[in-house]
C-alpha cells in the first residue's frame, strides 16, 4: 500500500513539473509573439508617420475614421495593463480609445486597427508614392507574427485581397516597409 502511494505520489510529482514547463514554454513562446508583433507594428507606425497622412490630411482628425470596437483580441490583458479601460462613448460604433486628443494607443494596436487605412490614404499612397497598400496582407503579416499560424483573417481576406495570395515571411515585409518608408522620406 506504502509503495503505491508513494509510487502515486511521484507520478503526481512528474506531471505538475511537466505542466509547470509547458506553462513556461508556452509563456515563451506567447512573449516572443508580441515581441514580434511589436516590433513589426513599429515598422509599420513609422511608415505611417512618415507619410504623415492622418496626422496632416485627415479630415476627421481627431476622432479618426475607426467605427467599430477592435480592441477585444489576445492582448487585450497587455494593452488594458498599459492604457487602461477604453472610455465608453455616448456615440455607438466608435473605438473606446478615441478621443478629442486622436488615438490614445501608442504601442498593443489590435492588428486590425494597425493594418487598415481609409480609401483616401490608400489612394493618396497609390498617387503620391506608387505604393500598393493592401490593408488585408498587411493584417496577414501582423497576425502570423502574433499567432505564428494563418489565421481566420487570412483565410477570409485571401478571397477579399488579390496580394494575401502571395504571402512572405515576416522579415521580408518589414524590408518592404523600410523600402515604402524610405521612399516616402524620399
Amino acid at each position: 500500500m506504502a509503495d503505491s502511494i508513494e509510487s502515486l505520489c511521484e507520478e503526481l510529482d512528474n506531471k505538475l513539473r511537466l505542466s509547470r514547463a509547458i506553462n513556461r514554454l508556452i509563456k515563451t513562446f506567447k512573449e516572443s509573439c508580441l515581441k514580434r508583433y511589436l516590433d513589426l507594428e513599429s515598422k509599420l507606425m513609422g511608415f505611417f508617420d512618415a507619410v504623415g497622412y492622418c496626422r496632416d490630411k485627415c479630415p476627421i482628425m481627431p476622432v479618426g475614421c475607426c467605427q467599430g470596437v477592435h480592441y477585444l483580441d489576445s492582448i487585450i490583458e497587455e494593452r488594458v495593463r498599459r492604457y487602461g479601460l477604453p472610455r465608453s462613448h455616448i456615440q455607438r460604433n466608435v473605438c473606446g480609445y478615441h478621443t478629442k486628443k486622436g488615438y490614445l494607443l501608442k504601442t498593443h494596436k489590435p492588428a486590425v486597427c494597425n493594418s487598415t487605412i481609409c480609401d483616401g490614404f490608400r489612394d493618396y499612397l497609390k498617387n503620391e508614392y506608387g505604393i500598393n497598400y493592401d490593408d488585408g496582407y498587411v493584417l496577414v503579416m501582423l497576425d502570423l507574427a502574433l499567432y505564428e499560424k494563418l489565421s481566420d483573417n487570412f483565410i477570409n481576406n485571401v478571397v477579399k485581397y488579390p496580394m494575401s495570395k502571395k504571402l512572405i515571411d515576416i522579415e521580408t515585409f518589414k524590408l518592404i516597409l523600410g523600402e515604402w518608408t524610405a521612399k516616402v522620406k524620399g
